[in-house]
């Protein structure tokens, strides 16, 4: 038996572009060609940003971005619903977005086009929470993270009943494949324990870290919050393991930062914790630990200070351990200092001051990590620092920047201001500015994410995209095809790729001669005028980059261009008037010839069973038949067509057919409204079509199995039948229709056959919904709608699985119904709902 579960589906269309010339020239000046850009990595390779900082080591570094010199604005999604807090995910040629509002969105990397979006719940109201400072609502604040062997989104957000519920969303159907509670205590404490951490994915299992709210609050009955990873299991969020830090003289110690945790390759956790209240070492404040994938304490690492971090609320924990070479964690926080630490939690180096004049508020978030750099966001600066063996050494700083997590991609480190909304790229050895865009407005933990040759933002209200680099590519093409004589104007338009406002010039190579600009930088198209040039094969070719870019150029096209005196070698005639027409239209008729500019027509006509006589001689590409005076039938239009000057009495010709009057019907076809088989019983709608015939009429005919051809209805205007199939035998039936001219005195003429099966067909799918949509309070009534597939008459069964511990049960047994209304009065939880289809009989 199988049951078929609640599901939806929906189709991601994926496009790509490609551009290339008509032939080989060479380049309008010696040049390296610009380095071709990357295709887009296939989904689930490490060329995709899936996790915060691109994976759960969070080193930041994407490998697959070419090195540029440029950020272009590309596109800004400014229209999704909620802020955004989270750091953007990539995933094949999608990008991704989870708001404050609970919804996923999926967005076209190269367009930002919504390709599809979800409300996974409503987020709760910043007024129900005892503090923070996300308003007005509080949703989705993490990270999510992308698993490819699932095909799934996973994402944790607060909801409206104040409890925090962890998703899972297949990326190709959207259906809502994981719906589970993962409050990190009691449904009061939860109230006092922010989720902002990021998400991270290791070994099936996702892990989710907990710990206060800006506002360092009590929950409303004045418990304190605490420091908590939970360990879900990713196929169904069912909790399999919980951390929480030492409660010891009220608790505290959360684990906040917006980069959640790393994760090394064998799967240990690590996580630093704030501020507390420390008792000779009893208290998990200040701390970094590092965790057994299930959990379970393996090692940590005390400050000699924690007593005075915790009184001044100087966190360690405001940014995640960041893991380095040889195994080592560099930990900084707000104080400014920073700690080289051994794998094992032994300290190597420090306290080593790296925010120089900061020694509170210093440094959030995450680092970043390229061999031997180690990129430290601090208030004031971005600061790197070189890693030699057991010891780090400053190397530059950047400063005046609120610096947010740095990433590394493309030769640059790419860093936000938070105070100051700008992008800005860093050369990864020196400091050195590359470039520098503005963003929209940005959240204090902001970071940004790349793929595909592009930066994406979240700048709070918004996703903005920015292209790495200008120009990647470039295009161009005439107006037409080569080759031409001379003397033909033929309009070239460029085109260019990741480049948002491009601009062009245009170069043209004669044979045998040098490359010269034909136009300055400016718009997409070029006129070239070939009046007075030599035949030969001409070098065409365009330069592209982004407007205002200083550089000659980011990316060109070369291509070449035929003059040459030709005869035409292809013509066609055609009418815009439908055909067949009473006699006495007019009817105009249009002429075209390929390879040949300036073409001259004549244009011809023949009556059925007469002769050709010429129309209108040699000269314009039009001619208008006054049909008045000819007789009704078929009629062949012909058209010569040659170049100008040319001796031949013609170089290419075409013709058609036009009818006049009520001709005969030159065929027909059946088609019916609902395919085989089908059981006995439904009305099944027969629809006639004919060609060539005006006012046509249609007989409908029948041959049941071993019986005879029968009329089921007589001719008649009217192009459809409905058979009533209740009274019919199982079997193959043919069917089939004559058809013929209003005017013809014909039995018919043309007909068509087919064959029809009754048969009790089977269904092949199943398929059920809800209404309303989960998560529902307990009480509420439920309507689940059953759909199936391939059976005319489906008969449907209801079946229910109360929360873990129960077994499935039939809610309705079969009947011909399509809805069963569920009065939800049972306890609390996840309940899963099936249906069973079959054909009735």
């Amino acid at each position: 038996m199988r049951k078929v579960m609640l599901a939806a589906a929906a189709a991601l269309v994926v496009t790509s572009m490609s551009a290339g010339g008509v032939g080989a020239a060479s380049a309008p000046r010696a040049a390296t060609a610009p380095q071709a850009h990357p295709a887009v990595a296939a989904a689930g390779s490490n060329a995709d940003w899936i996790e915060f900082h691109h994976d759960a080591s969070r080193a930041g570094y994407d490998a697959n971005e070419p090195t540029f010199s440029t950020l272009s604005p590309s596109w800004s999604a400014s229209t999704l619903i909620g802020e955004i807090y989270a750091s953007p995910l990539v995933y094949g040629s999608t990008v991704y977005a989870a708001t404050e509002d609970n919804y996923i969105y999926a967005l076209d990397v190269a367009g930002g086009n919504v390709l599809w979006s979800k409300q996974l719940s409503a987020p709760i109201d910043s007024s129900n929470l005892p503090c923070g400072n996300i308003s007005p609502h509080v949703g989705i604040t993490s990270t999510p993270v992308i698993d490819p062997s699932t095909n799934r989104i996973y994402a944790v957000g607060e909801v409206s009943t104040k409890h925090y519920l962890l998703w899972g969303v297949n990326l190709s159907t959207h259906a809502l494949e994981v719906n589970a509670i993962v409050d990190p205590g009691s449904l009061d404490v939860t109230l006092a324990q922010g989720q902002r951490g990021a998400l991270a994915l290791s070994q099936g299992v996702v892990y989710i870290p907990f710990g206060g709210r800006a506002g360092d609050c009590n929950s409303p009955q004045g418990q304190p919050y605490h420091g908590v990873v939970i360990g879900a299991r990713a196929n169904d969020g069912v909790v399999l393991y919980n951390f929480t830090t030492n409660p010891t003289n009220g608790g505290q110690s959360g684990i906040w930062a917006s980069g959640g945790e790393s994760v090394d390759a064998s799967g240990n956790v690590y996580v630093a914790t704030g501020n507390g209240f420390a008792n000779s070492g009893t208290s998990d404040s200040e701390s970094v630990f590092v965790l057994n994938p299930n959990l379970s304490v393996k090692y940590r690492w005390v400050p000699a200070n924690q007593a005075a971090l915790d009184a001044s609320d100087i966190d360690v924990g405001s940014i995640i351990p960041g893991l380095v070479g040889g195994g080592d964690v560099l930990q900084s926080g707000k104080s400014g200092n920073s700690y080289l630490l051994d794998s094992t939690m032994g300290q190597r180096q420090g306290p080593t001051h790296v925010c120089t004049g900061l020694t509170n508020d210093a440094s959030f978030g995450a680092t970043a990590y390229l061999a031997p750099y180690i990129y430290i966001p601090c208030a004031n600066a971005l600061y790197a620092v070189t890693q030699s063996g057991n010891t780090f050494a400053a190397a530059w700083h950047f400063n005046g920047l609120d610096a947010t997590s740095p990433i590394v991609a493309g030769g640059a480190v790419l860093v936000l201001d938070g105070g100051g909304s700008t992008l800005y790229a860093l050369n990864a050895t020196t400091g050195a500015v590359i470039t520098s865009v503005s963003t929209g407005g940005l959240t204090h933990f902001a970071s940004p994410a790349t793929g595909d040759g592009m930066v994406f933002v979240p700048a709070r209200g918004e996703l903005d995209a920015f292209t790495m680099g200008g120009c990647t590519a470039a295009s161009m093409s005439p107006s037409v095809a080569s080759p031409q004589a001379p003397g033909a104007t033929v309009t070239f338009t460029a085109g260019a790729s990741k480049c948002s406002t491009p601009e062009f010039k245009f170069f043209l190579q004669p044979p045998g001669g040098s490359w010269t600009a034909q136009t300055g930088f400016g718009g997409a198209t070029w006129a070239w005028n070939t009046t007075g040039l030599a035949d030969g094969v001409y070098g065409v070719g365009v330069w592209a980059r982004q407007t205002g870019s200083s550089a000659s150029y980011e990316a060109y096209w070369l291509g070449t261009y035929t003059l040459s005196v030709v005869t035409c070698t292809a013509a066609t005639v055609s009418t815009a008037t439908s055909s067949p027409q009473p006699p006495g239209t007019s009817v105009t008729f249009t002429a075209t010839a390929t390879r040949c500019p300036g073409a001259q027509f004549r244009f011809w006509l023949q009556p059925h069973g007469g002769a050709w006589t010429m129309q209108q001689d040699y000269g314009a590409n039009s001619w208008t038949w006054n049909t008045t005076t000819s007789a009704a039938g078929t009629y062949e239009v012909g058209v010569w067509a040659r170049q100008p000057g040319s001796t031949a009495s013609y170089d290419a010709y075409g013709f058609t057919t036009f009818v006049l009057g009520s001709a005969t019907c030159s065929s027909a076809g059946l088609s019916a409204g609902t395919a085989p088989p089908q059981a006995p019983g439904p009305t099944v709608t027969f629809t006639a079509t004919s060609n060539g015939c005006t006012s046509p009429q249609y007989e409908f005919w029948l041959l049941p199995p071993g019986g005879t051809w029968s009329v089921t209805r007589a001719f008649s205007s009217t192009a459809t039948w409905g058979w009533n199939t209740s009274s019919y035998a199982l079997g193959t039936y043919q069917v089939g229709v004559w058809a013929k001219a209003a005017a013809s005195a014909a039995s018919y003429d043309a007909y068509f056959i087919g064959t029809y099966q009754l048969d009790v067909g089977q269904c092949t799918a199943a398929g059920i919904s809800a209404s309303p949509a989960s998560p529902q309070t307990a009480g509420t009534s439920i309507t689940f709608t059953a759909t199936s597939t391939a059976c005319g008459s489906p008969s449907y069964e209801f079946w229910e699985l109360p929360p873990p511990g129960a077994a499935w049960q039939v809610a309705r047994p079969y009947g011909t119904g399509t809805t069963f209304v569920w009065h939800s009065t049972g306890a609390s939880g996840p309940y899963r709902f099936g249906v069973w289809a079959r054909q009735s009989g």
